[in-house]
């Protein structure tokens, strides 16, 4: 028998504070939701996953277990879009389904077992591996033309002086190094060429699979480069070693130009993503 989930008080303040018009009326929708996706794919939840604006379930099916996603992100079918794609080309879980409202988006996808992500196991990931994992977004176009674009986000986020996103203990940075990171992506933006683009490989959304494979979850919802996901890999999966030597080893690895993934990282940085 199915019984109701609840979201934790956590996960409601976050998205209170980042989308506060979506928050009640997600919220009151949400486990309603879940259940009819439950009986559709006649599926049994188990756990509740880690999230932080969100909620996702784990579920045993007769067809193997799978991951159901509500997010009221207003970017939500955008971050679909990308899903299916990244899906298609064997560097994300398969998508089963993806359905919009008008408070927020399902995506319902496979397990990836183990599925532990590169945040709980404290070591950076071998450069083969990473490029495995971003090699075949190389040269593939964006799923949509009516996606956001990176650059034009990057700077929406360095001229915001008021942030609703940031991690717990960080502030805006100072305008002087705003300025400087605007003049760089004003660089960059020079050669930008958008295409398909996770936008947010931090270490919990890089999976461990089987036989040592790297696969990408919950992407961003914009169009990108490979570049930016080398970059925020380098910035973020391995804190305790310098980005340049990180940043150096996956560029040569997937032979790409390791002062632009070098550039990507501090503007990144900068704008706190």
């Amino acid at each position: 028998m199915f019984e109701p989930i609840a979201v934790s008080t956590h996960v409601l303040a976050g998205i209170s504070a980042r989308w506060p018009e979506l928050a009640e009326p997600w919220s009151m929708s949400v486990a309603g939701e879940l259940h009819e996706l439950c009986v559709r794919y006649n599926a049994e939840p188990i756990a509740v996953l880690p999230a932080r604006f969100g909620l996702v379930v784990k579920a045993n099916t007769p067809d193997g277990q799978i991951v159901l996603r509500s997010s009221p992100d207003p970017n939500g079918r955008h971050q679909g879009a990308i899903s299916v794609a990244l899906a298609q080309i064997g560097v994300s879980p398969q998508v089963h389904e993806v359905s919009t409202t008008d408070h927020g988006t399902w995506t319902v996808m496979d397990m990836i077992e183990p599925g532990t992500p590169l945040g709980d196991q404290n070591v950076l990931p071998e450069p083969e591996q990473v490029a495995a994992m971003l090699g075949p977004l190389i040269g593939q176009p964006a799923p949509t033309s009516d996606l956001p674009n990176l650059v034009d986000w990057l700077r929406d986020r360095l001229t915001d002086d008021r942030l609703r996103d940031l991690a717990p203990g960080c502030q805006v940075a100072s305008t002087k190094e705003r300025r400087a990171a605007l003049a760089d992506l004003d660089t960059l933006a020079l050669n930008h060429v958008p295409g398909l683009c996770h936008a947010d490989a931090s270490p919990w959304n890089v999976l461990a699979g089987k036989h040592e494979r790297l696969y990408l979850i919950d992407p961003r919802g914009i169009s990108g480069e490979v570049s930016y996901d080398a970059a925020i890999i380098a910035l973020k999966a391995a804190p305790h070693r310098p980005v340049k030597l990180t940043a150096k080893a996956i560029s040569t690895t997937l032979n790409i130009d390791a002062r632009r993934v070098l550039a990507w990282a501090s503007i990144a940085a900068i704008a706190r993503v």
